[in-house]
């Protein structure tokens, strides 16, 4: 689908049913996850019964927190449980979340980003920004049509979000793109060099790093102890750029973690969770 993006006709559209973290379009969420239910489960004679645990953005309202479960149980799941993505990345990372110690997880998504301390079950503090990794792509595609000219489209954004942004000042990495003119209405290849991205991306994590801040701030005097040893575990693709581990560092002055499996981080937590039915109730619970 992503491919699809700006090479289809006047009657294709790409669609996307899930937004900042929200189901803005239930039909199509539902013909989504019906689609991939019937990649993974058998058909056959007698219907399984299929429980799920659905990692969720922060600071959803009821009414939303509802759409997620009547998606579901359209599609005909008949166990539902909603858990924060953040708490479900911490079991990810193998972390006690039962225990009392307080561990910070910022989530960086694609239309939103969750920072939270997790402890005792539970989200000590946190906050949700509307600043995602598609944010991130319009803003560069903005930045390159400002600078050169050139029209780019959000997947060569994305692409150059990709392999050449990072947040080392001196970082030599630069990517050949093909856009349009914007003037001319010609095509017009341009060469994207990484600091030519580089303020852009600053911006971005910047406002990230406002936001631990802010919820540490409001955490108690034991629980940022803890977190100051521990440091700050990081989720989502975006914070796998290069150089946001010593960004961050510097500008939280605690240490930064992150695994090259973070993508998944939170699903792998979510699928521990399925098979731990005691842990499982408890969360489903708060």
């Amino acid at each position: 689908a992503k491919r699809m993006q700006g090479r289809t006709d006047d009657q294709t559209f790409v669609m996307s049913p899930i937004f900042e973290g929200r189901i803005t379009d239930s039909e199509l969420a539902c013909v989504m996850l019906k689609s991939f239910l019937n990649k993974v489960i058998k058909r056959g004679l007698v219907k399984p019964k299929i429980r799920a645990v659905v990692c969720i953005t922060m600071g959803l309202t009821l009414e939303e927190r509802k759409t997620f479960e009547k998606v579901c149980y359209t599609v005909g799941i008949q166990d539902v449980v909603l858990v924060p993505s953040i708490i479900c990345g911490a079991i990810g990372y193998n972390f006690p979340v039962s225990e009392p110690n307080g561990i910070c997880l910022v989530n960086i998504g694609g239309g939103s980003t969750d920072v939270a301390v997790v402890s005792l079950n539970s989200i000590i503090e946190g906050a949700n920004i509307c600043i995602g990794g598609a944010v991130l792509d319009k803003a560069i595609e903005k930045h390159i049509a400002g600078k050169f000219g050139v029209q780019i489209g959000i997947g060569v954004a994305e692409s150059l979000k990709e392999e050449i942004g990072s947040l080392y000042k001196n970082d030599m990495s630069n990517a050949e793109v093909s856009g349009v003119d914007i003037e001319s209405k010609m095509a017009r290849n341009v060469v994207v060099e990484s600091q030519d991205l580089y303020d852009v991306i600053e911006n971005y994590f910047s406002k990230i790093v406002e936001a631990v801040k802010a919820v540490l701030n409001g955490c108690p005097p034991n629980i940022v102890k803890d977190v100051d040893d521990r440091g700050v575990y990081l989720m989502g693709g975006t914070s796998l750029m290069t150089g946001v581990e010593q960004y961050m560092r510097k500008e939280l002055c605690v240490p930064i973690k992150v695994e090259d499996y973070t993508t998944a981080i939170d699903v792998l937590g979510a699928g521990k969770l399925l098979s731990d039915a005691k842990l499982l109730k408890e969360l489903s619970e708060l």
